[in-house]
């Protein structure tokens, strides 16, 4: 059994009470196996010039009573913090969570911890990296490919340049 909050490396002492000098000793670590993990951040990119709302995917995050008990903290590398509230909250049958919070304005890497206000409070800590808006058209990157197709099962790959995104799969 594992003792309440001891997380980390434990070292162990085992000595016989009549032979003493026959101890030995070992190390083993314990681990928070309840702790939340993050198991995708959607979208992967997040533009530096316009809110974006971001979708967390969550695994062990403990059920709570609406997305007002998940307190939101982003922290940027200058130690900027901006507190918000998810704006969603949804719990499949799995178990696992999705909330949606939307992100400050910001230049660079960002943290986010997410915070579910429960007993014992849990929380979860993730990053966001912020891009530069591309600046002038988007360009078709060279490939070492044949761009040519000559039947309707041909495919090929294109690689762009400098465009934020393709909304909807091109067939």
């Amino acid at each position: 059994t594992i003792p309440p909050g001891i997380v980390g490396r434990i070292n162990v002492a085992v000595a016989p009470t009549r032979l003493p000098s026959n101890s030995g000793s070992f190390s083993f670590t314990y681990f928070d196996d309840t702790r939340p993990e993050v198991i995708r951040v959607t979208p992967g990119v997040v533009f530096s010039d316009v809110t974006t709302s971001v979708s967390v995917r969550l695994r062990k995050f403990p059920e709570v009573t609406g997305s007002a008990a998940i307190v939101c903290t982003f922290v940027d590398m200058n130690g900027t913090e901006t507190q918000t509230l998810a704006t969603a909250y949804r719990r499949n049958r799995q178990g696992l969570t999705t909330i949606s919070v939307p992100c400050p304005p910001g230049e660079t890497m960002t943290f986010l911890t997410i915070r579910a206000e429960v007993q014992p409070p849990r929380e979860v800590t993730t990053s966001i990296v912020y891009f530069n808006p591309p600046s002038g058209p988007a360009v078709v990157v060279p490939t070492d490919e044949d761009l040519t197709c000559d039947g309707d099962s041909d495919r090929t790959t294109i690689i762009i340049s400098n465009m934020r995104k393709v909304e909807d799969k091109s067939t």
